[in-house]
């Protein structure tokens, strides 16, 4: 079976998760078992590296925009229990569909730091910009 989503280390301080494929029915019980996977790599980093927090770049380029709402749920909750260990996210791809989906899961979440970008350029900009969660 597929894996939904991956996850790695892309620098000291910034883990990249990279969306493929759909986020159907079928793929709910990958998908759940893939941020509980990310969870912990999240929470490693964070007692790892005397509480600091992970900066998050997601990849959406390969994801198709096909989801269920538990999917959306999942990632929801994901997003907010994360929200003590992750400095800012950044997404970038995806059609606009997908970026819907991110705002509504940003704002579910109540996650204020996190931005929607078209290119990878502009999400890993931000994320190296200090203090500028409200730009």
């Amino acid at each position: 079976m597929k894996t939904p989503i991956t996850m790695s280390m892309a620098s000291d301080d910034t883990a990249t998760i990279i969306f493929s494929g759909d986020l159907l029915e079928a793929d709910v019980s990958t998908f759940r078992d893939a941020l509980a996977q990310g969870k912990k790599v999240i929470w490693q980093f964070h007692t790892t590296h005397e509480h600091k927090k992970l900066k998050i770049l997601l990849d959406m380029r390969a994801f198709t925009g096909n989801y269920c709402s538990e999917a959306v749920e999942l990632l929801t909750d994901f997003a907010r229990e994360n929200t003590p260990f992750v400095e800012k996210t950044a997404s970038f791809g995806g059609s606009d569909t997908v970026k819907m989906v991110g705002e509504t899961v940003t704002a579910l979440a109540h996650r204020n730091n996190i931005r929607i970008f078209d290119t990878q350029e502009d999400a890993t900009t931000w994320l190296e910009t200090k203090d500028n969660l409200h730009t």
